[in-house]
């Protein structure tokens, strides 16, 4: 037997040296240096016959525009395959481009594709929103919004005609129709036709009488009084007997014929009561009597009392049980319900049913037993748990987590770990980013082995370098200059009036235009351009008008940054901007500035524009909100209005669709006026109160926000007034 093994452990020796010298001789090239083979070319086949591929890398990422490359190594002998990587879709913005008729999505990848459109189509307007109805005496709005990209045009709605209710309304001296529509109007006003009048009341011998005229065209009426006749009492010959009862005297009553009027006289004495008898007999509990009651007036009285009786007791066994003692039970027969036990006896064993319960690895063994008759029950004859079932599982290490052997009972939940190995380094590809203009350099490392990267190598952006108006590396404009320049009467500054053949999305402001200032964007310069994104205006000393509506509906515009000093902000010169994050001022800027994402004006202390990320100064600051301040702004959630402010102006929050609640630092009533002069001099006489907020713990924020929006819709201005005497 021990022959037979060694023998066996020599061949296993020799065969073990066969293979490692097979393994280590690639055709006599092997130079003994290291232990690895040199890798053969990507069709050998010799080293072995079935290739065991790693998990491989990306040597280049597929695109929109080719296809990416995987490299695999063999595991066993090094052979390197490489397989194709699809390419990847071309990428659309996820977000509508609009124009007043079509809309469509812009390509999202940077590549000769990118001026494609997805989706291209005219608009399809659903049935359309009434925003405001129309009344007698104001124009309605309805809202019509692409059920594609949600795009929104908006329509007037006429006025009304006056309409009056069929129901006649009258005074003393006059009748008319009132309208139904509104408070000033009425119509078939005209003075009351009485007719010959009807005696509703008689006049008597020492009444007056009452002539009632009624109108013969509407409901109101008039009287006249009727003078009494004033002639003595004529007593009527028939007179009311009244017999006398057991309660009250009898007596004999006179009516006059003429007025009513009545006396008595002729009394006689009361009677004598007229008793039944009733007979109570006695019981085991209460006496016996007898009660006398008057049949007229229910007068009555008790007499005859009887003594009570003796109990009449029946006697019951009661069987003790395992819960209670036996014994005799003794109880009245007469309906008293007066009892009493005697004969106690002692209470019987339970009897029980076991049900044993076996031991495991969390829990001890043990033997539940219940009483089958009163289910009282307790455990016992508890026994030891049992050992854990562990199965071990031994996890390598990875380069994002230590290597264990991990230990799990079969049995139950419990688990524990031993025998940690560190984890591998990263297996690092790197992919470099050269800097550009705007954006810094650096290098990417990404590790093949899990989802694991890092930046490093930064370098600074280069910077824009202009010549002849455009960047030499990006040919980035240095301004927008093919916006609409319109030259003053006087050749001394520009009006820039519109975009003119401008493609830019971020449109840039210039200072000077052909050596000459720019010093006004014109009224509605950029309105309903959908396409801006952002804003800036360069820096210059020249200070800088901008119009009424200059960028309304601007609803991509993201960011405003302003470098210019502003002279002059025209009434929504921002609104209905939805998309609008930032608004950022030069610090130059004196008259207007910037405070959390608001544009002020601080001579006035008017807030000018916001944003759906503005937060109101509560420094005093701001004194008003601008009419159209925040109109429009879809992404506004919660605004605060601070304790300073004391006006907010027509459609300041209107169409802010998100604005779910608002908070209110004053308590000062809000008070509605169509006259911006009184709201603006605070003036009391403004008209109707209007709590749109309110301490009580019953309304909160939503309220207040839904009250908000719901007021600086209408056709008024609104204003915070101070009381004063």
């Amino acid at each position: 037997m021990k022959t037979t093994r060694l023998l066996f452990l020599l061949a296993l020796v020799v065969c073990t040296m066969l293979l490692f010298a097979a393994c280590n001789n690639d055709n006599g090239d092997y130079d003994g240096g290291d232990d690895i083979p040199k890798e053969p070319a990507e069709d050998s086949s010799t080293i072995c016959e079935t290739h065991t591929w790693d998990a491989g890398y990306t040597e280049y990422y597929p695109t929109c525009v080719s296809d990416g490359t995987h490299v695999y190594k063999c595991t066993i002998c090094g052979t390197r395959k490489t397989e194709s990587v699809p390419r990847t879709e071309h990428l659309f913005e996820d977000e509508w481009t609009r124009t007043d008729t079509h809309h469509w999505h812009n390509a999202l990848c940077d590549c000769r594709f990118k001026n494609e459109k997805s989706d291209y189509g005219e608009h399809t307007w659903d049935e359309g929103r009434v925003d405001f109805e129309p009344n007698c005496t104001q124009y309605g709005s309805k809202t019509y919004t692409c059920t594609v990209c949600s795009a929104g045009r908006y329509e007037s709605i006429e006025l009304l005609g006056h309409t009056y209710s069929e129901e006649w309304s009258f005074s003393s001296g006059y009748h008319w129709h009132d309208s139904t529509c509104c408070n000033d109007n009425w119509s078939d006003r005209a003075a009351h036709t009485w007719d010959e009048g009807v005696v509703t009341t008689p006049p008597t011998c020492t009444e007056n009488g009452v002539r009632t005229y009624g109108c013969t065209v509407c409901e109101a009426i008039k009287e006249e009084s009727i003078s009494k006749t004033g002639s003595a009492h004529s007593w009527s010959e028939e007179v009311t007997v009244i017999p006398p009862t057991c309660v009250d005297k009898g007596y004999t009553t006179h009516t006059c014929t003429l007025c009513g009027d009545t006396y008595e006289d002729n009394y006689t004495d009361t009677v004598a009561h007229t008793y039944t008898e009733t007979v109570t007999p006695p019981s085991c509990v209460d006496k016996g009597y007898t009660t006398h009651t008057c049949t007229v007036c229910s007068d009555s009285y008790i007499d005859s009392y009887t003594n009570t009786l003796e109990h009449d007791y029946k006697t019951q066994v009661m069987s003790p049980t395992c819960t209670s003692q036996g014994y005799t039970r003794h109880y009245c027969m007469n309906g008293c319900k007066d009892e009493y036990n005697t004969d106690y006896t002692d209470t019987i064993p339970h009897t029980y049913k076991t049900v044993v319960k076996s031991p495991t690895c969390t829990s001890e063994g043990y033997t539940t037993y219940t009483c089958s008759v009163c289910k009282y029950t307790y455990n016992g004859d508890y026994t030891e748990k049992t050992e854990h079932n562990y199965k071990v599982e031994t996890i390598a290490p990875t380069c994002i987590a230590n290597g264990y052997d991990y230990y799990r009972c079969q049995n139950c939940i419990d688990y524990y770990y031993t025998n940690y190995v560190d984890m591998l380094p990263h297996n690092y590809l790197e992919t470099v980013t050269a800097p550009t203009c705007t954006n810094i350099g650096y290098t990417r490392f990404y590790c093949k082995d899990c989802t694991y990267q890092y930046t490093g190598n930064k370098t600074p952006e280069l910077g824009h370098s202009y010549a002849n108006l455009h960047c030499i590396r990006c040919n980035k404009k240095e301004y927008s200059y093919d916006l609409d320049y319109t030259l003053s009467s006087d050749e001394t500054y520009y009006t820039i009036s519109g975009m003119g053949d401008c493609k830019d999305t971020e449109v840039i402001i210039p200072t000077t235009h052909n050596g000459i200032p720019v010093k006004k964007i014109a009224t509605s310069a950029f309105e309903g351009n959908t396409k801006i994104k952002s804003l800036l205006f360069m820096s210059g000393d020249t200070q800088l008008t901008i119009g009424t509506r200059a960028f309304f509906g601007c609803s991509s515009l993201t960011n405003i940054d302003c470098e210019s000093i502003l002279a002059e902000v025209g009434i929504a010169a921002f609104a209905n901007c939805a998309s609008l994050e930032r608004i950022k001022l030069d610090y130059r800027n004196t008259v207007y500035i910037s405070k959390g994402d608001c544009l002020i004006n601080s001579n006035t202390g008017f807030l000018i524009a916001g944003c759906k990320n503005s937060v109101i100064p509560n420094d005093g600051s701001v004194l008003a909100i601008e009419e159209y301040a925040f109109y429009g702004c879809t992404g506004l959630t919660t605004i605060t209005i601070p304790e300073s402010v004391y006006f907010i102006g027509t459609y300041a929050f209107k169409d802010c669709t998100s604005l779910e609640s608002a908070h209110f630092l004053s308590t000062t009533n809000w008070y509605r006026t169509t006259a911006r002069s009184h709201a603006l001099s605070r003036e009391t006489a403004l008209g109707g109160t209007e709590n749109i907020y309110s301490s009580d713990s019953s309304y909160g924020p939503g309220y207040n926000a839904n009250h908000l929006t719901a007021y600086t819709s209408w056709y008024l201005y609104q204003a915070i007034v101070e009381e004063t005497e």
